[in-house]
């Protein structure tokens, strides 16, 4: 069974602009060409059709129409469900009032004249309904919700909106489990027999705790695997991995001033027969269509592969214990982290529970061989307990090339947890810079770490100090996937402009395990050496691992070599002219002139010499005046010195990807200039040596 299906959400035809046109007009065509190289089979529209439930206009209906004569659907074949701007607030609001003191025990013995009413609110969705399949949305009014056998599929059609007053009150809203769990019953085994899909308008998360909990033990008692829904005008992917149930939010199908709808679709495919299944969620932007990469579970092409037991897909996956605290994970424990039971699973064998009985190479061992499961396709999924300087240097070892699924443990249900949920983390600074050659670094989450113990482990070495904290300090907070990267981004935006003037960092962290891999995956390895990492043990620090230790405290560290020119073996090395180590300038071409370097100091590839003007790079040892010796290429590693080509202006700078916006930051070397993020830029070379005037 393969279906190809499209999942479209908050329409709003009503609302009508000049980009909300362009974007409707351009999506009939896009889907029109997505469906000539491979038929679509499905379409889901998941409500909100209409805007603020004002009365349907003929061209609503003729949209709808054009997209399902786009696709070649059957009628039979798209899924169409109210959301909260389709239908009457005012007539389920005056219900509601005639049912005093509410809660699910009323909604569960509503009678049929209350239910009635209540959905007779959808009066113009119907209409818009009627027009597209020539019948009404509901035959009678016994169930708010329904179940329909589209070949080969069955889809469940909640209606989530029949009891929503008010869409800004957070987890309050009830779509009656109750009715829903009738509906299923009824239908029970062919649903055990069938690939299941619900779709509705609202995500899980509005629902009330109870409400939320009941839907999806009633999805999993049902073998439903996945819940299309839209409502949030945003895009979204969670996997309820405990009730193995996937949940795909799709954006808004219409653009508004205020930025709060910027409109997109998702589209994919479910294949049982080869066991392949995946999301594409696609953005419009500046009026063109964009892959959306932004959200944690998508790869770079914006593209999101299931890998549940409904969907068993053939990407290989491995389970990483590096639980080195208490013994080992038990297989119970990462059957429900992963929500399936086709994965390998490899066990960190290094030294086991002595804080200070890691070395750098065991750490560095145990990196390689997660680097070479990532290599080799593995969907990695690391679960970490273990002491911080351990996972830091791991973090740093394996950096963001590794395709890497970080889970923690929430003490408090004693499960492991990924990205279930968010805390919208905020992380402040504190900084006192006084142009000490040591820089240390704070970083408290589980606990404060006291200014006064951070002197005594330091013994009286004068110091620069940063102290990062989050707004909630507790023991394992933060505790999900989006915080831990917000974190660890946060304090590396302040410190990448930073790190490289020291000739030592000393980082202390009160933090949870999976936020010490991540914030060490962001380190990058060519600005931060000599990083030192601590273990507190009995009320003390003592210094563990040396994160890249490359220079002794008392060797000015630079970044790139220097050298004398040597009577030896030469090449003559044009130099093409100079370039900006400050504001972006033009480069001045001075290509007849040529400077023998010796062979010796060459790798394979072609080379030129440019002359450095400004202090922008002083930090970095590019001083006005000084010879770059650059190696012509056209790509280069995050945080790699580069001669980059800027609208036609050349300049020299660090180069960092800032992988959450999609933008390219270069960063200066010189603390009174900022860094600058472009979208795009031109890599000319990389720098690899300077070549200074003694």
């Amino acid at each position: 069974m393969r279906i190809k299906w499209l999942h479209l959400s908050d329409i709003h035809f009503n609302f009508k602009n000049f980009d909300s046109h362009s974007l409707r007009e351009d999506f009939i065509a896009r889907i029109s060409n997505l469906s000539q190289t491979e038929p679509f089979t499905h379409l889901f529209l998941t409500g909100d059709v209409l805007f603020r439930n004002n009365q349907a206009d003929t061209e609503t209906v003729e949209f709808v129409k054009k997209l399902i004569d786009a696709m070649h659907l059957p009628l039979e074949n798209v899924i169409l469900v109210p959301g909260n701007h389709d239908h009457d607030r005012q007539i389920v609001i005056e219900q509601l009032n005639t049912l005093p003191d509410l809660k699910d025990t009323t909604i569960d013995a509503l009678d049929e004249a209350h239910c009635t009413s209540m959905l007779t609110a959808f009066d113009k969705f119907d209409a818009v309904y009627t027009g597209i399949f020539g019948s009404s949305y509901y035959s009678n009014y016994d169930n708010p919700h329904a179940i329909c056998f589209s070949s080969p599929i069955t889809v469940v059609k909640l209606n989530t909106a029949w009891f929503d007053t008010d869409s800004s009150s957070s987890r309050s809203l009830r779509i009656g489990s109750r009715q829903l769990q009738l509906l299923l019953s009824s239908a029970d085994e062919d649903l055990q027999k069938s690939v299941n899909i619900a779709v509705g308008h609202h995500p899980l998360d509005e629902l009330t705790i109870s409400e939320h909990d009941r839907i999806l033990e009633l999805f999993q008692k049902h073998n439903i695997g996945i819940y299309f829904c839209g409502h949030t005008h945003r895009a979204n992917i969670k996997i309820h991995r405990y009730h193995d149930v996937i949940e795909i939010v799709a954006p808004g199908g219409y653009v508004d001033d205020e930025g709060y709808s910027v409109g997109g679709y998702v589209w994919g495919v479910i294949d049982t027969d080869i066991n392949f299944y995946k999301a594409e969620i696609y953005s419009w932007k500046s009026g063109k269509w964009c892959i959306d990469s932004t959200l944690p579970e998508t790869d770079d092409h914006g593209i999101f592969y299931f890998n549940t037991s409904h969907f068993p897909n053939n990407i290989d996956i491995v389970a990483v214990d590096c639980k080195t605290i208490g013994g080992h994970i038990s297989r119970k424990q990462l059957d429900e982290s992963l929500g399936i039971k086709n994965y390998d699973i490899h066990t960190y064998c290094g030294p086991y529970g002595n804080p200070t009985g890691f070395s750098p190479e065991t750490v560095r061992d145990f990196s390689d061989t997660i680097l070479l499961l990532s290599e080799k396709g593995k969907t990695v999924h690391l679960y970490p307990l273990a002491p911080i300087p351990m996972l830091l240097s791991l973090g740093f070892n394996l950096q963001k090339n590794a395709a890497l699924i970080i889970h923690q443990y929430d003490r408090n249900t004693e499960k492991w947890v990924y990205n279930e949920a968010s805390d919208h983390i905020s992380t402040s600074c504190e900084a006192s810079l006084s142009n000490n050659n040591i820089l240390v670094v704070s970083v408290s989450t589980s606990f404060k770490i006291e200014s006064k113990l951070i002197s005594a482990t330091m013994d009286g070495q004068h110091y620069d100090l940063l102290e990062f904290t989050t707004d909630r300090i507790e023991v394992g907070y933060p505790l999900y996937n989006d915080d831990l990267r917000s974190v660890a981004k946060t304090i590396t935006d302040i410190l990448n402009p930073l790190a490289s003037k020291y000739a030592e960092i000393h980082l202390f962290a009160a933090i949870p395990a999976g936020l010490a891999v991540e914030l060490g995956r962001s380190l990058l390895t060519s600005v931060y050496q000599n990083v030192y990492t601590y273990q507190l043990a009995q009320g003390q620090y003592t210094q563990d691992l040396i994160i890249n230790k490359v220079s002794t405290p008392e060797t000015p560290k630079t970044i790139l070599s220097r050298f004398t020119l040597e009577s030896t073996s030469v090449v003559y090395i044009p130099i093409l002219g100079r370039v900006p180590c400050g504001p972006v300038k033009e480069a001045i071409t001075e290509n007849e002139i040529c400077l023998p370097l010796p062979e010796s100091i060459l790798d394979n590839g072609d080379y030129y010499i440019l002359v450095a003007s400004g202090d922008s790079m002083i930090d970095a040892g590019i001083e006005d005046g000084d010879y770059v010796l650059v190696k012509q290429q056209v790509t280069a590693c995050e945080g790699e010195i580069v001669v980059a080509l800027i609208e036609g202006s050349t300049t020299i700078k660090r180069l960092h990807f800032d992988d959450d916006n999609k933008r390219i930051v270069l960063y200066p070397e010189n603390d009174q200039y900022e860094p600058c993020s472009y979208k795009d830029l031109d890599i000319q070379g990389v720098a690899v040596k300077v070549i200074k005037n003694l």
